[in-house]
């Protein structure tokens, strides 16, 4: 009788055990899961040039990390903006954080980043935890010699806004790589190849060209000759269009056709 009852505590316990243990792999794999899921969604890679504005009540805040530079430049803009902050300032904005309770500066740009954790469902951001971390270990790193900070106010004119602008938020790779890059406006709105173009040669690119289509285009392209680079990867990922390899030979090494179907799209 008594090997019986010590058998079936036994046999209990090790279905309790075969339970827990199924149970804490459960919890594991969940947990790989959401990792795997919150790597991929995450957008900092550590090695370009990356910009987050950060909106207030009172002003909003456009801080660009450049890892290739070792650097970061936070540019206030003084009163409200009634435009997106990309159009205003003609520079491609990575991601948006939306709060009254960040205030980032040069003193505190480390503990502010990681403070933001703990909210960050309430930053109405894209950003990842794994983002935040990414870019609080890249400040730590970045003296503070190396972090400038400018203030403008929303009605300075427009050529001293763009000095200022390319000078804070130029591309590395893309400005080194040189590539000549053509824009074709192959929609029926006047200017906005131009506009375009200065968003490139704001984040330093070199546009050569700016022509019009003396047809509508459809769709809306980079074509590129030789190898693929980072700089049309880095404009097709600013705006969201398809690229391909060219089969003639151009002046131009990159050449951007804005079509009809992203001008809907279009944020400059």
């Amino acid at each position: 009788m008594g090997k019986k009852k010590k058998a079936a505590k036994k046999n209990n316990l090790n279905i309790a055990l075969f339970f827990l243990v199924s149970f804490l792999f459960l919890i594991f794999v969940s947990l790989i899961i959401k990792l795997v899921i919150v790597l991929k969604n995450s957008k900092f890679d550590g090695d370009h040039r990356f910009t987050v504005a950060v909106s207030a009540k009172d002003n909003i805040k456009v801080i660009s990390f450049s890892p290739q530079e070792k650097s970061i430049s936070i540019l206030t803009v003084d009163g409200k903006v009634n435009e997106n902050i990309g159009k205003f300032l003609a520079v491609p904005i990575d991601d948006h954080i939306v709060s009254n309770e960040i205030s980032i500066s040069r003193a505190n740009i480390t503990s502010n980043l990681l403070k933001s954790i703990i909210d960050l469902d309430k930053l109405k951001s894209k950003l990842t935890s794994i983002d935040i971390l990414r870019l609080s270990y890249f400040t730590k790193s970045v003296p503070l010699t190396s972090i400038y900070e400018k203030k403008i106010i929303k009605d300075l004119d427009e050529y001293t806004r763009g000095v200022l602008v390319s000078s804070l938020f130029t591309d590395q790779q893309i400005s080194t790589e040189k590539k000549r890059i053509q824009i074709i406006n192959g929609t029926d709105i006047t200017g906005v190849g131009n506009r375009l173009a200065t968003v490139i040669n704001n984040i330093g690119g070199d546009v050569v060209i700016v022509s019009t289509s003396e047809r509508k285009e459809k769709v809306s392209k980079i074509i590129y000759s030789g190898n693929k680079s980072y700089t049309v990867d880095k404009l097709s990922s600013i705006l969201n269009f398809v690229n391909e390899k060219s089969k003639d030979t151009s002046l131009a090494d990159v050449i951007i056709i804005l079509g009809m179907d992203k001008i809907s799209e279009f944020k400059y």
